[in-house]
């Protein structure tokens, strides 16, 4: 009786352990992959909507800077320039579903 821990045969007990440690393992490899890639995955978007957020306040400034600069009686071709102006800002604030 030697060669087994409690009826079970030591070469037994130890494959076991060895594939229960493989398998616990593999699953805590699985695991941490899985928040890694979330991390990464929340970093990205928040890298996505800090651009979206610059772009955003880059056209408010250089709408307010137009209506600053903007005289009070416009000449038709200042007149088009600031309706396409307000085009262009308009289609730059629209998403991507469509929603302004």
């Amino acid at each position: 009786m030697s060669g087994d821990f409690h009826g079970v045969p030591l070469p037994l007990l130890g494959g076991l352990l060895t594939a229960a440690g493989s398998v616990a393992g593999w699953f805590g490899r699985t695991i941490l992959r899985g928040f890694w890639w979330e991390r990464d995955e929340v970093r990205a978007l928040r890298k996505a909507l800090d651009r979206v957020r610059r772009r955003e306040n880059a056209y408010a400034t250089g709408y307010e800077l137009m209506l600053i600069v903007v005289p009070e009686r416009l000449s038709r071709p200042q007149r088009l320039a600031i309706e396409r102006a307000c085009a262009l800002l308009e289609t730059a604030m629209i998403g991507a579903d469509g929603e302004v």
